[in-house]
């Protein structure tokens, strides 16, 4: 991987591993954190969308009985 030893690299060669490396982890953790919070907001939409559907079929049950 290396041809030389770690401690044997240059201090700006190491400043830029370390600074891709923490660069990786912010970008990781914001993908993370959207991620999460999408899949949120879809679960809330479709647990209201579930719950429009229930009404619905409800208000129909309920013309269909009074029809008869």
């Amino acid at each position: 991987m290396f041809r030389h030893r770690p401690a044997r690299l240059n201090v700006g060669t190491k400043f830029a591993v370390l600074a891709c490396a923490l660069a990786a982890i912010v970008v990781a953790s914001f993908m993370l954190a959207v991620t999460h919070s999408a899949g949120e907001q879809v679960d809330a939409h479709a647990l209201a969308r579930i719950e429009s559907e229930n009404r619905s079929i409800g208000t129909m049950i309920a013309l269909y009985d009074n029809t008869q």
